[in-house]
């Protein structure tokens, strides 16, 4: 009898142990998530990291520019305001000399140079239409890549969707942890909550801003092509006609050789200022639309951020959380708070710097595009006033032609230097940015890597609580 009731009694005690070490495993693997809301804020901040990374791989596919594009749209410009300036200093070596006797003027050489110009306007019409055509293939790339502007606002607005229902759903089980939770696991969590609402704020905010800076580059870029191309198909026609004037001895023609060199003049100096306004006009279209789906960015900024990850550490090193069983989780994400805190605030700096960037060159852009338009209209002034009012004195024909030419050849001179000057620019920026590695594509490159990185960090805390 002693015996049986010894075994029972150590049988007992091996099921005993057997039970408890499950049991005690599983309260390890759990103990950062035993309430909901600590497992909900990690659910949060995955889906904001998803959030961020639609953003930039959207900023990717929607502003696609490839790398030559500057030095091909440069190559076909340089080459347009070469072959124009060859002919015009052909036009005035040959009427100037000639300047009182036009009878002795050699017409070969002044039908040459209205050819050299026509060329030259027909290729920088080409180069237009050219980067007009690649810049349609890259928005339909980003389409067929599921980045296109409604297919991106549909995507964002449902990811917004539900973060702001977890958000919702955390705010209830904060106000629940107040009645069962020891003291400081709620304040904890409602700070960590305007964290995570900070950083839904800004994502939102960013999305706003790569969505209507990309569709207004896109119209921008467009509607500036369709314009070049206009106005040196206009400009070439005037050449046409100039040429038919000489060649048939019909200084008539000089009206609408006149009036064509007027419109492609008007058109440089308007082209930059159009295609700008287009832009504007898109993207206050584009910010009805944002508004509708409510995705416009609100009052949050960097610095708020910055001040509420502030908070957070303040509180936790007055109130020692590392020691409270039911915070290890939040010890852990602050490290990932102050990350995000940190690239918020540098992407804010890079981004302010791009603008002020951008608004000296539109200003640079209008200035040199006005200088180089008025002495085309020049021009086209003089051709109009030779065929509409001189057009039976050979004498005043060539001074006013000749005049003409030397006015033009200075701006055309000027738009040829300044294009190399942007070249040239353009070229040794991207050299010195990607040795540095802060071209727009290696920085999203490297924002991505660290979001990945943050990702599987949070994964491997929701996997393994305890692990260091």
């Amino acid at each position: 009898m002693a015996a049986v009731l010894a075994l029972a009694l150590w049988a007992s005690g091996r099921a005993a142990q057997a039970e408890a070490v499950p049991a005690a495993n599983h309260r390890r693997v759990q103990l950062p998530f035993k309430n909901e809301s600590d497992r909900l804020m990690a659910d949060i901040l995955l889906d904001e990291i998803q959030l961020e990374k639609f953003n930039l791989h959207y900023r990717l596919e929607a502003t696609r520019q490839g790398r030559w594009k500057g030095l091909r749209y440069a190559g076909f410009q340089t080459t347009n305001y070469a072959l124009t300036d060859a002919g015009l200093i052909t036009t005035v070596a040959e009427r100037f000399p000639h300047i009182s006797s036009p009878k002795t003027l050699h017409v070969g050489a002044l039908r040459h140079s209205n050819v050299m110009s026509g060329v030259a306007q027909t290729v920088g019409a080409g180069g237009s239409a050219l980067e007009f055509a690649i810049n349609e293939y890259h928005w339909w790339r980003a389409y067929r890549l599921g980045f296109s502007a409604l297919t991106a606002r549909v995507h964002v607005q449902k990811l917004v969707a539900d973060i702001d229902a977890k958000l919702a759903l955390f705010d209830t089980l904060v106000v629940a942890e107040r009645r069962r939770t020891p003291a400081g696991t709620t304040e904890v969590h409602a700070l960590e909550h305007e964290i995570l609402s900070d950083m839904r704020d800004l994502s939102v905010a960013e999305f706003e801003g790569f969505h209507m800076n990309a569709r207004r580059l896109l119209w921008r870029q467009q509607s500036f092509y369709l314009l070049d191309i206009a106005k040196n198909t206009t400009g070439a026609l005037g050449n046409l006609f100039g040429y038919q004037a000489l060649r048939r001895g019909n200084r008539l023609l000089n009206r609408p050789a006149g009036v064509l060199t007027l419109l492609s003049g008007a058109q440089i100096i308007a082209n930059p200022i159009l295609s700008r306004l287009a832009g504007l006009a898109v993207v206050a279209c584009d910010r009805w639309e944002l508004g509708r789906a409510k995705l416009r960015k609100v009052e949050t900024t960097c610095a708020k951020l910055e001040d509420d990850c502030a908070r957070l550490q303040q509180y936790c090193a007055d109130n020692r959380i590392e020691e409270h069983p039911n915070l290890a989780g939040s010890v852990k994400r602050i490290r990932l708070y102050e990350a995000s805190s940190a690239r918020w605030t540098a992407e804010l700096r890079r981004s302010t710097e791009e603008v002020r960037a951008g608004n000296r060159q539109a200003v640079q852009n209008i200035m040199a595009a006005t200088a180089t338009g008025a002495t085309k209209l020049a021009l086209g002034i003089e051709f109009t006033a030779a065929g509409y009012n001189f057009a039976g004195s050979g004498r005043r024909t060539n001074v006013l032609l000749g005049s003409g030419a030397l006015v033009y050849m200075v701006g055309d001179s000027l738009a040829l230097l300044d294009q190399i000057r942007i070249t040239a620019k353009g070229e040794l920026d991207h050299y010195r940015l990607r040795r540095q590695g802060k071209l727009p594509g290696q920085l999203i490159q490297a924002r991505l890597e660290k979001l990945d990185e943050m990702e599987k960090a949070l994964v491997s805390i929701k996997s393994d609580p305890l692990a260091k």
